[in-house]
């Protein structure tokens, strides 16, 4: 019974083929992931730089709300 149902589902759809082999898409993924680190990995170091120059981080305030 279970094999016939499986057989009869399977019959009846129809098969896309895939724009480009699996690997492909595995390697875009990839790429993408490495961009999205190459743009974290850019702004390392940034608070440092804006402290410097800029306001005083939430340890160094004297006022005491």
């Amino acid at each position: 019974m279970t094999t016939s149902l499986a057989r009869l589902v399977t019959e009846g759809a129809k098969v896309r083929d895939m724009p480009m082999p699996p690997i492909v898409f595995g390697l875009i993924a990839l790429a993408l992931f490495g961009l999205a680190l190459a743009v974290l990995w850019s702004f390392r170091g940034t608070v440092q730089k804006v402290r410097v120059g800029g306001h005083p981080g939430p340890s160094e305030r004297h006022d005491h709300h």
